[in-house]
């Protein structure tokens, strides 16, 4: 895919993360995933939302040593396994093709509070909940 369709999609890692990551083995890769980021009781400095649900395109990239999720714009999720934030994090399959990744944000950040609900839509499913649940 050339880097306008990349820029203008949107569910593709980076290519500079994508270096990075080449580098830790990849494992699962599944790119241009639709779904929802919803907040729920947020607050950040910038932002403020008691209930909204958006939709995005996102890639999901599982490595050796870590999980990350993002979007154009940068990760929405990038996680060592290692980090005791990982802990913090709930997997849920909502369907089979569909998984869940909820967590309280200020464990990521100092000044924000609230939930973050990714859900993303991808045949790569089972692989990725069985992968980030071992």
């Amino acid at each position: 895919m050339g880097s306008l369709s990349r820029l203008l999609l949107g569910g593709y890692v980076p290519d500079a993360l994508r270096a990075e990551l080449d580098a830790e083995a990849v494992l699962i890769l599944a790119e241009d995933c639709p779904g929802t980021l919803t907040y729920r009781n947020f607050r950040s400095p910038r932002r403020r939302a008691s209930l909204k649900k958006q939709g995005i395109r996102a890639a999901v990239v599982v490595t050796s040593r870590r999980v990350v999720i993002c979007r154009r714009s940068g990760p929405l999720l990038d996680v060592p396994f290692d980090d005791p934030r990982f802990a913090a994090l709930e997997w849920e399959e909502d369907r089979p093709d569909r998984f869940c990744v909820g967590f309280d944000v200020a464990v990521f950040h100092d000044d924000w509070s609230g939930r973050w609900e990714i859900r993303l839509t991808t045949d790569r499913t089972p692989e990725i909940l069985a992968r980030v649940r071992s």
